[in-house]
């Protein structure tokens, strides 16, 4: 189904998943097995669960801050904590740092990241935050542990995500308001073929998180802009769901169908005090059933 312009998002019957109110609401993935959506409030520095069947909300406090989260194959989590790479258990207890990136900088940190469509490898960017400068990154994460760093010149890494068949990935500098498309080879990890897939205006907002549905079309955040965006694989927009609060972060398939869209959001910090009044849904968790369905996040394969 082809929407034109802007669907209100009650009109697509949303629910809300977590009304905590986290400060950055982030990362959401979806396990079928458990049946449960995990997902990280980064500025809170917690990490959080919810059982569809229990309706029960899990918290666990880290010693950092946790950008993302990503499955793996031992049934926990990979994760990006301020400049580290770290292994989780399935109940978010630290196992072991597997590499530090740069350490020391207090002008960035870690932020988005995903595992590719095979497995193989975990990709993960960074955001300079001072935010005058391109000063970010991306990384490349093997099973094995070693890292290596992949692209520069960027200021806020976010928006990774692959196409059904893998052979191409998504990047999103949400600064510059762009989202880039790179032909992928799944077996190296190596990308080529940069160019532009999409800008978005001033309205949209900012690109932040981003997830693919099974047909090949890419969702993300319009951070600021308060909607959801779906792109047709040719770079054109095919419809805008207009959101409950102003900034959403990141969008995540999943549910009993794959039909459901979790999206996290930005709630209140200590230096915008009234955001709370003029957002009130922000940092909130909502979803909402759509009419096409979403891919399961492929886990991360360890070979340590």
């Amino acid at each position: 189904m082809n929407i034109e312009g802007a669907v209100k998002l009650s009109e697509v019957n949303f629910k809300v998943v977590s009304n905590q109110n986290h400060l950055c609401g982030e990362s959401p993935v979806w396990l079928s097995r458990t049946k449960t959506l995990y997902w990280t409030d980064i500025d809170g520095k917690t990490l959080h669960s919810k059982n569809v069947q229990s309706k029960k909300i899990f918290d666990f406090k880290m010693p950092g801050q946790v950008s993302c989260i990503a499955p793996n194959i031992a049934d926990g989590f990979i994760a990006a904590m301020d400049h580290s790479i770290i292994n989780l258990d399935s109940k978010y207890q630290i196992l072991s740092t597997i590499n530090k990136i740069e350490n020391g900088n207090p002008n960035w940190r870690l932020n988005d990241g995903k595992v590719d469509r095979s497995g193989s490898f975990f990709w993960v960017g960074s955001i300079y935050l001072p935010r005058d400068k391109k000063a970010a990154a991306l990384w490349r994460v093997s099973s094995d542990g070693k890292i290596k760093k992949i692209l520069t010149n960027l200021t806020t890494a976010n928006g990774i995500a692959w196409s059904p068949d893998g052979n191409t990935m998504y990047l999103a500098d949400s600064w510059e308001s762009k989202i880039y498309k790179f032909d992928y080879n799944q077996k190296t990890g190596d990308i080529s073929n940069k160019h532009i897939f999409f800008e978005t205006n001033e309205t949209q907002g900012r690109p932040d998180g981003a997830c693919v549905d099974s047909l090949g079309y890419y969702w993300f955040a319009g951070f600021d802009g308060g909607r959801i965006l779906r792109i047709s694989p040719c770079g054109k927009i095919d419809r805008e769901i207009i959101a409950p609060m102003k900034r959403p972060t990141m969008p995540a398939f999943g549910g009993h169908n794959m039909n459901t869209l979790f999206v996290t959001s930005f709630g209140n910090t200590s230096n915008e005090t009234s955001l709370t009044n003029n957002d009130p849904m922000g940092g909130n968790v909502i979803s909402l059933l759509l009419d096409v369905k979403g891919l399961e996040e492929t886990p991360f394969n360890w070979n340590l």
